[in-house]
């Protein structure tokens, strides 16, 4: 009886192990199979040995984690093999087919991101691919799965075992990644080779993107109201009366300069803001690579935010621009075609107003639920409300994948466009560039309502887009991003009335001059740029010449 009992465990154990170890091999290496084919092109030396590497480093990362989750138990064991490999399947089928970076960025766009967006990015190819490359596997593993937990005591040499390979991987990453080494966006330091490794293999990329999002989300609820008030520690104060002004910024959403004719672009994708005299445009670099993390850093002060240990690790210490502005006594509204409802609570708007209630009101008057000109309705009557000192702000659905969904039929300029998930790269810059068309168009509006006024409008993009061949979206992280993430359209605009007043007019000549001297501006420069523009200045430095595009020294 007793050796029947040893047996039994035995083959449950064998049974267990090799179950755990099939599985680390199919999430690890078949389903890394397109990053190993990418990677062979990239490579010019040691391909074999960075090749057998990184696998041997995503099986025994894999193993290693289901070992410390079969600890807990045969049922904690199989739910775990469950949610690694209906995660990683997802990861891998944006990873095969748009060449995503799975990473922080992404893990808080899906879960900080209205979920029509991320309806949106999803179609049949994701169903049929989930299917296929889920149901397999669970149902083999089903079929083998052990009835019997073993005593945990006999799992401590494989957990061994793991963390002694993981240590070899490690080093040889480190020396193999020698020839494969990314930059940032300024090309000036190289990235680390395991965080390389890290963010290019599932599971280790959304696993550990999502311990990153945890916990940055537990480290700035606790900072939230310890923000450092910037009114408080510098001294803002207006040297011009600012009651009868109204300013607009409007956030743009996945817009990219080098598609925008206003910036040199090609072809006429902003003809209705190539007329304007008053329209300056500028080449930007965005202060990260999806719409959550820029909108915690591009209205604060630079310094303002900081990245700890790595470029994911996101900090916020300071308040951001409109708080000053409140602070100085403008009214603030604002108004949305997404859902970023932590973002909008710091604004402390008079009136918030987000997608789903402007959708509300837009259905029952048989309009478009979601059109970013739905907005220019609500700017125009927020400002008829006001004698001035207001301030607007839009933030648009723009030129979010799936960039056919943002405008409509008669805005499709260039063709063939893009109606599907996947199609040529011809075709998705075509419907790309349509998008850009449709915000030309969207800002001209607004123009229209604002020249009778003295106005200041400012537009910023909160990142860049990947559109090369097979490539698709943003949000990878920051450190190991392309350049196109980054890449964002700086507009400004300032109504003749504005303009009679000589210190105004003098600061936007100085946004003229640097335009003619091709100027790449940056997010983390608005906070002192808008101040400075409206004639806003700083008992202690609050507003650096360097950082205040308006500046006349």
């Amino acid at each position: 009886m007793k050796d029947a009992t040893v047996a039994a465990i035995g083959r449950q154990y064998r049974a267990e192990l090799v179950s755990i170890l099939l599985m680390s091999m199919y999430i690890g290496v078949f389903l890394n199979i397109p990053i190993f084919v990418r990677k062979y092109y990239q490579v010019d030396e040691s391909v074999v040995g960075l090749f057998l590497t990184d696998a041997i480093f995503t099986v025994t990362t894999c193993c290693f984690l289901l070992c410390v989750t079969s600890i807990a138990g045969r049922r904690v064991l199989r739910a775990a093999i469950i949610a690694f490999t209906f995660v990683s399947v997802i990861a891998s089928y944006y990873m095969w087919f748009f060449d995503v970076i799975i990473g922080y960025g992404v893990v808080k766009a899906v879960f900080g991101t209205g979920m029509s967006l991320v309806i949106e990015s999803m179609g049949l190819g994701l169903l049929t691919f989930s299917s296929i490359f889920c149901l397999g596997p669970l149902y083999f593993l089903h079929r083998i799965a052990p009835n019997y937990q073993a005593p945990w005591l006999l799992f401590l040499i494989p957990r061994f075992l793991c963390i002694g390979l993981l240590t070899v991987c490690l080093i040889l990453i480190n020396s193999h990644y020698k020839n494969f080494r990314d930059t940032t966006a300024d090309g000036r330091i190289p990235t680390n080779p395991i965080g390389v490794a890290a963010y290019s293999y599932v599971p280790i990329n959304w696993m550990a993107a999502s311990i990153i999002s945890v916990a940055n989300t537990i480290a700035n609820s606790q900072l939230k109201n310890k923000l450092i008030d910037p009114m408080d520690t510098y001294g803002f104060y207006p040297e011009i009366p600012l009651d009868d002004i109204f300013v607009v910024v409007v956030i743009g959403e996945s817009a990219r300069y080098d598609h925008m004719s206003l910036i040199d672009y090609q072809r006429a994708t902003t003809p209705l803001l190539d007329k304007e005299t008053n329209v300056i445009g500028f080449k930007g670099a965005s202060c990260n690579t999806s719409t959550k993390l820029s909108l915690s850093c591009m209205f604060v002060r630079e310094g303002g935010t900081e990245d700890l240990g790595s470029s994911s690790q996101q900090y916020v210490y300071e308040n951001h621009v409109f708080s000053v502005l409140k602070n100085l006594g403008f009214s603030i509204d604002l108004f949305s075609m997404q859902s970023e409802a932590g973002f909008y609570v710091q604004v402390n708007a008079d009136i918030v107003k987000i997608r789903e209630e402007i959708g509300a009101e837009a259905s029952s008057q048989g309009l478009p639920v979601i059109d970013d000109m739905l907005l220019v309705n609500q700017m125009t009557q927020s400002i008829s409300k006001k004698a001035g000192k207001h301030l607007v702000i839009l933030h648009q659905k723009g030129s979010h994948f799936n960039y056919s969904s943002r405008y409509p039929t008669e805005f499709s300029k260039y063709k063939p466009d893009c109606k599907d998930m996947h199609c040529d790269f011809q075709a998705m810059v075509n419907s790309y560039d349509n998008s850009i068309v449709y915000t030309d168009y969207f800002l001209f509006s607004l123009l229209e309502r604002l020249r009778d006024k003295k106005a200041f409008l400012l537009y910023a993009s909160d990142h860049g887009e990947s559109m090369e061949d097979g490539k698709h979206f943003h949000a990878a992280p920051k450190d190991v991003a392309p350049d196109e993430q980054f890449k964002i359209p700086v507009i400004m605009w300032a109504s003749d009335s504005l303009l009679e007043n000589t210190q105004f007019a003098e600061g936007f000549d100085m946004l003229k001059q640097h335009e003619s001297k091709n100027r790449i501006v940056r997010h983390v420069e608005i906070f002192e740029s808008l101040l400075g523009c409206l004639g806003i200045n700083s008992d202690h430095q609050g507003i650096r010449s360097l950082n205040n595009w308006c500046s006349r020294k």
